[in-house]
């Protein structure tokens, strides 16, 4: 969590992807901390219902968020957090748009045929400049695939990825916006997925090998 001129953002990865989230608040805070997830789950889950704003109290070792209703002590994680700047795409090679929802119920449908692969790998490949083909295969099982159309494509279009479609999944399912944008450097490089219209909310998903 990273406090700076009213913007509080939020940054969590495991190596493999990386949420950053961005939100104004008012703020005397000035910094950067390191709080365990499991304090921030237990955060999401006393403030699911409440609407009373939140206080935020912070120290060197323990950051504390308070309500009318709760007071929620956390400790902080000593260290440096990994830089991460230097991880977006500045120069894109490809870019596309699609609608959210439908993205989200064909890498749901891939991952019913992906379950074997222990990534969970789900193939995305750009056909003819105009549709996304999104696909999966099980020894056992069979194989499936579905061609969606692209709203907005700029850059190459011979484009073929493998990702953890549990991974995409996750993403997706946090973004509320009809639209995203995915932007790609290569087939071995991570891939940004961005809400249209919301530049405060991406995430970053490292490319599986598919063999």
């Amino acid at each position: 969590m990273s406090f700076k001129d009213n913007h509080l953002s939020f940054a969590a990865t495991d190596s493999h992807r990386l949420a950053l989230r961005e939100l104004k608040l008012v703020s005397n805070i000035h910094g950067s901390f390191i709080v365990p997830s499991t304090s921030l789950n237990e955060l999401t889950k006393l403030i699911n219902n409440d609407n009373d704003e939140i206080r935020i109290y912070v120290n060197d070792s323990y950051m504390v968020f308070k309500t009318s209703s709760f007071t929620l002590f956390s400790r902080l994680i000593q260290g440096n957090y990994p830089n991460i700047t230097g991880l977006f795409l500045k120069n894109s090679k490809t870019t596309i748009t699609l609608d959210t929802a439908q993205l989200l119920m064909g890498i749901d449908r891939a991952c019913l045929f992906a379950s074997e692969w222990k990534n969970n790998n789900v193939q995305l490949e750009i056909i003819d400049g105009k549709r996304i083909k999104i696909s999966s295969s099980s020894s056992n099982i069979g194989g499936i695939e579905e061609t969606q159309n692209i709203k907005l494509i700029n850059g190459e279009t011979d484009l073929t990825i493998s990702l953890d479609g549990s991974y995409l999944i996750n993403a997706l399912k946090a973004i509320k916006e009809e639209e995203i944008r995915l932007s790609f450097g290569g087939s071995m490089r991570p891939v940004l997925i961005e809400p249209i219209n919301n530049p405060s909310y991406i995430h970053l998903i490292s490319p599986v090998r598919s063999y």
